[in-house]
């Protein structure tokens, strides 16, 4: 059974009148009166204030239970977001990790195909090097040898001449001449193929 405040107001307001009408000399009745008078009188103070501030208050605690609840849920949605996250960028850190290490394992794979790449251009140039070398070293050869050869034939003829000079009188100058003339003649006398 639900008691209805509009229907406690009467009771509550009967009582302190009714105690009132007591006789308050000092039988032990009275005394009763007077404890039971002020039972009553904190009942209806506080009564009063329940029923006055019964609404108010559970309003006012419901309100606050609620944005109690919602600062948890805030707070939990927060600290979940926040364990994402955390995961996420631990997540990435370990992509990164893997990520560097796969680019240095790349670059030292270019490094070394670049290090086999100029070995090999280098091998290729001092190949060609030592070819040009001994190509210039075969002409200087060439070269000296022609200078050689000219210088010899040269001084052959400078001796030869000196000797013949020396050697040869006035008449096997003379001689020598008109037979070299013959010679010609001939040579020139001779029908040539066509």
């Amino acid at each position: 059974m639900t008691v209805r405040p509009k229907s406690v107001w009467p009771v509550l307001l009967a009582v302190p009148f009714l105690l009132c009408m007591t006789p308050q000399e000092g039988s032990g009745r009275a005394a009763f009166g007077d404890l039971l008078g002020k039972i009553i009188n904190f009942l209806i103070l506080f009564g009063g204030l329940f029923f006055l501030l019964r609404r108010p208050l559970s309003e006012y605690l419901s309100r606050r239970s609620g944005e109690i609840r919602t600062s948890l849920d805030e707070a939990r949605a927060s600290r979940d977001e926040a364990e994402r996250k955390l995961l996420e960028m631990q997540a990435r850190l370990a992509a990164l990790k893997d990520e560097t290490a796969k680019i240095a394992a790349e670059a030292r794979a270019e490094s070394e195909k670049a290090r086999e790449r100029i070995r090999a251009l280098a091998d290729k140039e001092t190949g060609r090097i030592r070819e040009f070398t001994r190509q210039e070293i075969d002409l200087q050869l060439k070269a000296g040898v022609r200078e050689l050869s000219e210088y010899t034939v040269d001084l052959a003829a400078g001796l030869a001449e000196t000797r013949l000079k020396a050697g040869l009188a006035d008449d096997a100058q003379s001689k020598i001449i008109d037979r070299s003339i013959e010679q010609l003649a001939e040579i020139h006398a001779e029908p040539r193929p066509h």
